[in-house]
């Protein structure tokens, strides 16, 4: 399991990683290049800055069981 997250927005990211941590789960954070991001924890996906850009990339991602 892994938690994606597009994070050009997202206001909980804080509450996301305290609780990733908290189960050792990975997270992949999506940005596009007008954002900076560092948390210590998540792998951070930078994307070219374009209309949804961080969505299609997340999208790009996911696997299907």
């Amino acid at each position: 399991m892994k938690i994606l997250v597009d994070a050009d927005a997202c206001p909980v990211k804080d509450i996301i990683v305290k609780i990733a941590k908290e189960f050792k789960i990975p997270v992949l954070m999506f940005i596009d290049t007008s954002h900076i991001l560092n948390d210590g924890y998540s792998e951070i996906i930078t994307v070219d800055k374009g209309f949804n850009s961080a969505d299609i990339a997340l999208i790009n991602r996911t696997k299907k069981k």
